[in-house]
């Protein structure tokens, strides 16, 4: 049974069991958490269900080993520690921003008791009138030197200088405490393919784009694996799923491709939504959309062709690739988590055995190699880094070594299959 789609109201449901609610808005960047937990997969010793034990069909959590249901999420003690951690780690940025700011401020030194001058005796009234004169005299003179400010009102100026410099310098400091208090749009899928944001601080709807940095960011991989969250190695991953979308026709005759039986004239394009999965133990694809007037499922297809024209294995998948499916062209825009999880494991793996090549060429040739070969392709966020490009750099640098060390060169190779 497939999971229910995620919505705002799940998000925020299984929120509050991690501990996290919609009245606190500087937390509401940790319902990236709860968004996490409803998409990876479930452990294997367990299986998704629906109930309506409760008078209303909920998500249920059936144990294989024992037949024994729950409504709690397996997983829910693991997310609690992600949470956890994750108000750990903003606490600590915020705590640091403020000591960063309270050190920009300059020193507030007392000020110096002044002595008190000594008492002179009264002038008389024609010295009083020739002092009055000649202050009159210099006042109205042109290019007259100002008296100094009061060194009172001196100090507090420069105080006040000093606090507006640390305030400018803190506000532009893009550290996790503050960039991750204004996260409060999540993006979401409706029934029919259609993606929108929903702003957690408004509870609304958002018009549009959501504004730049407000998009709650998903936790590192790395902080999910070690919280236990994700599955403990890849191979338990059996399916990778990317998300894409093409445009059509509306008065196309392709009947199978069609967004809607419209045939007459200035129909106009429409976007497609679509869910693109690739099966890990067959090698095969399968596309799914869903629209108002139908719903298109294929599966089992085998004829999938990279840009370049060649044949799509499982190296060339990642966030940003470009297939060409059924004569459309698709781009991968977004990956789930399982997914993402997947690519960063093997990324960094072959990453891993790129750098323990280039360590050993050192060896026979001192000079650098070029950038095509040490450089990274794609983009760094979690999905996004090509893995056709890395192996490709790595057979390179296997070919080049081969002249020196054959066995050496043999043995990495192995390492490279997944």
């Amino acid at each position: 049974l497939e999971p229910p789609p995620v919505t705002p109201e799940s998000v925020k449901k299984l929120g509050i069991e991690l501990g996290i609610t919609v009245d606190d808005k500087t937390s509401l960047n940790l319902l990236a958490v709860a968004r996490l937990l409803l998409t990876l997969p479930l452990p294997t010793s367990y299986k998704h269900a629906l109930s309506d034990e409760s008078g209303q069909w909920e998500s249920v959590y059936i144990d294989k080993r024992t037949g024994l249901t729950t409504p709690k999420h397996p997983n829910l003690e693991a997310a609690k520690k992600l949470v956890a951690k994750l108000r750990q780690q903003s606490g600590g940025s915020s705590a640091r921003a403020a000591n960063d700011t309270q050190a920009s401020q300059p020193d507030q030194q007392p000020a110096a008791p002044q002595a008190e001058p000594d008492s002179e005796p009264e002038p008389s009234a024609e010295g009083a009138q020739a002092e009055q004169a000649g202050d009159a005299e210099a006042e109205s003179a042109p290019g007259a030197a100002q008296p100094p400010a009061p060194a009172e009102e001196s100090a507090q100026s420069t105080g006040d200088a000093g606090r507006a410099q640390a305030a400018s310098t803190s506000g532009n400091d893009n550290s996790s405490g503050s960039s991750t208090a204004k996260q409060t749009v999540m993006g979401f899928t409706k029934p029919d393919g259609t993606p929108y944001y929903y702003d957690f601080a408004t509870e609304s709807e958002v018009e549009g784009e959501p504004a730049n940095g407000t998009v709650i960011e998903a936790p590192a991989s790395d902080l999910v694996q070690e919280a236990g969250m994700a599955p403990q190695s890849a191979s338990d991953i059996k399916a990778l799923k990317f998300y894409s979308w093409w445009y059509e026709d509306i008065e196309s005759s392709d009947l199978t491709l069609r967004v809607s039986g419209n045939s007459e004239a200035g129909g106009g394009l429409k976007r497609r939504y679509v869910t693109v999965e690739y099966d890990l133990p067959s090698q095969s694809f399968g596309i799914r959309s869903v629209t108002d007037e139908q719903e298109l499922a294929i599966s089992n297809i085998l004829a999938v062709t990279s840009k370049s024209g060649g044949t799509v294995e499982v190296w060339d998948l990642h966030v940003g690739a470009t297939l060409n499916i059924m004569g459309r062209s698709l781009a991968l825009m977004k990956a789930d988590g399982s997914t993402g999880i997947w690519i960063d494991h093997h990324a960094k793996r072959l990453k891993k055995l790129k750098a323990t090549l280039l360590g050993e060429l050192q060896k026979y040739r001192p000079r650098g190699h070029k950038p095509a070969v040490t450089h990274d392709r794609g983009d760094k966020a979690s999905g996004g880094l090509s893995l056709r490009y890395t192996v490709n750099q790595i057979n390179t640098m296997l070919d080049e070594l081969q002249q020196y060390r054959p066995s050496v060169a043999a043995k990495l190779r192995t390492q490279i299959q997944i």
